[in-house]
């Protein structure tokens, strides 16, 4: 049988309605009771619906929630570059500076860490805005003292380089 092609509206919609879908499953797979609005807000922000964010944390889920290896859901969303959700977990007021928790090889790293370590120049300008303190270092792993200055530079990103350069400088 032949499938009608969706109009962009529909499209959107059914692209929504998957992406909440997901959050849930994410989130109740191993979240008991009230633990599941956080869990749902780190997985909206985790995959960028800035919406489901608002949405969540109106029903009363902390814009710092963490997941259930303690990192906060402005680590993952900066990391992933979702400037939207980092946009609203801004808004919510989250803590641009709250740490990941120490695992294999990013103790430590905070959000302005994770998007200068994946090139997300836009997230490190709104993190930058937001007050994130770019003189922060890692405190393990393979970046362990390192700046998120010092990790763009590494990692030849130079146009966050430049940006956290200027700020580094202003914060000392």
């Amino acid at each position: 049988r032949k499938c009608e092609p969706l109009v962009a509206d529909e499209s959107d919609r059914v692209a929504r309605r998957e992406l909440d879908q997901l959050v849930r499953r994410v989130a109740d797979a191993e979240q008991p009771g009230a633990a599941r609005l956080g869990a749902r807000l780190h997985a909206a922000a985790k995959y960028g619906d800035a919406a489901a964010v608002m949405r969540l944390a109106g029903e009363g889920a902390s814009a710092d929630a963490k997941d259930e290896h303690g990192t906060p859901a402005v680590v993952e969303a900066a990391f992933e570059g979702h400037t939207e959700a980092v946009e609203a977990l801004l808004r919510l007021g989250c803590d641009p500076n709250a740490p990941q928790p120490g695992n294999m090889n990013v103790n430590g790293w905070t959000a302005l860490m994770k998007a200068a370590y994946n090139g997300r120049a836009a997230v490190a300008a709104q993190l930058v805005e937001a007050g994130a303190d770019a003189t922060l270092r890692a405190t393990g792993g393979d970046y362990e003292g390192m700046t998120a200055l010092e990790i763009a530079d590494e990692k030849g990103y130079f146009e966050i380089a430049a940006l956290l350069s200027q700020v580094s400088v202003a914060e000392y």
